[in-house]
């Protein structure tokens, strides 16, 4: 049975650690050596210890809530980022709270609430997930929590922020496609963001002497969009023979309209898709895409929340925490290859059926 008299300083005293030692040990474990985590953990374990955290956010006024903004929690794409946050936030004091946007004009109701650090420490803010005026009310008011952002945008320097360079990976997807033989290139891109703007740039980037861009259109970021952009797409006279999909959703949309119009990938029509979520080695074909490391995302973006809130301000040093930017990765599978030989003219290439 635990000794409910048993005091910080006893495990001190076992330790042969100072107090502060063992509270950093305990509420950042990251802080501190292996070895001192060995025999501060042993000496919890010997005097029966209870942290009491809630009585050190209590003392520190602190909430320990970390509230995670997520534009639509259904989408494949956020799974690896909440899974991230949450191993970021495992061994702290802090609790991890997600916020789903996707509800309309409901989402600034249940946004601003957290806008009071009395009701969290800290935001996550993953892109999209809040309209520039929330964000602009939230810079507005001196006493509300600090913010990390997930995702690119305008302004890296406004908060800290993770991300990739989607020009760049964009860039990278047409060339993987040129560099297969892709004359006539197609792009299938999501409603107007800086998300999607920065790739419609890194696509048309992609151009060079041997290929062109022919064909782009944009819509909702949903499975029903990626098949209507090929219902567009097969009513071309002259189809591009590759076609990059803004993420890996609109791309399986697209990929199952066309061959159900008995059309074949990638014999007819080379797909590529943008995230590599869950699921997407298993299609068949299975999907080439551009891989987004957002479990190492979400890791380092509670590291950065845990950063701004356990160090001092002068010990930051201004931009120090800036922005984190992550590599994309080319994942070649089964759904790009060579064009086909008479896609010159589109001679061969079947038709979409009729009905």
């Amino acid at each position: 049975m635990q000794d409910n008299s048993v005091r910080i300083k006893d495990v001190a005293r076992v330790a042969g650690v100072s107090t502060s030692t063992v509270s950093r040990t305990l509420t950042r474990p990251d802080k501190v050596s292996r070895h001192t985590r060995d025999i501060v953990q042993a000496a919890v374990q010997e005097t029966g210890y209870r942290f009491n955290h809630a009585a050190s956010n209590f003392r520190k006024q602190r909430t320990g809530t970390i509230a995670a903004f997520i534009p639509n929690i259904a989408n494949p794409y956020y799974p690896d980022i909440l899974s991230g946050l949450a191993a970021g936030f495992a061994d702290t004091p802090y609790t991890l709270v997600t916020v789903d946007t996707a509800a309309g004009q409901e989402a600034e109701r249940l946004a601003r609430p957290y806008f009071d650090k009395r009701r969290a420490d800290a935001l996550v803010v993953t892109a999209g997930s809040l309209a520039p005026a929330l964000l602009t009310a939230w810079r507005a008011d001196g006493q509300a929590p600090p913010v990390v952002e997930i995702g690119e945008g305008p302004d890296p320097a406004q908060n800290p922020r993770v991300s990739i360079r989607n020009a760049e990976a964009a860039a990278q997807a047409v060339a993987h496609l040129v560099a297969l033989g892709h004359r006539r290139i197609g792009f299938v891109n999501g409603p107007q963001s800086y998300t999607s703007a920065a790739r419609l740039a890194g696509v048309m980037g992609g151009e060079d002497a041997r290929a062109r861009v022919t064909w782009t259109t944009s819509g909702p970021l949903g499975f029903a969009f990626g098949q209507s952009a090929a219902r567009e797409w097969m009513g071309l006279r002259d189809r591009p023979t590759g076609v990059f999909c803004a993420t890996d959703v609109l791309a399986c949309g697209f990929i199952g309209e066309v061959m159900r119009n008995g059309l074949r990938v990638p014999q007819d029509v080379s797909v590529i898709g943008f995230d590599d979520v869950e699921g997407m080695a298993y299609l068949h074909p299975a999907l080439t895409t551009i891989r987004q490391p957002r479990f190492a995302m979400g890791q380092r973006a509670a590291q950065m929340v845990c950063e701004l809130l356990d160090t001092p301000r002068q010990e930051l040093g201004g931009q120090e925490l800036g922005e984190t930017v992550m590599a994309v990765t080319l994942v070649v599978r089964d759904s790009t290859g060579a064009p086909p030989a008479s896609s010159q003219d589109d001679r061969g290439v079947p038709r979409a059926r009729q009905g």
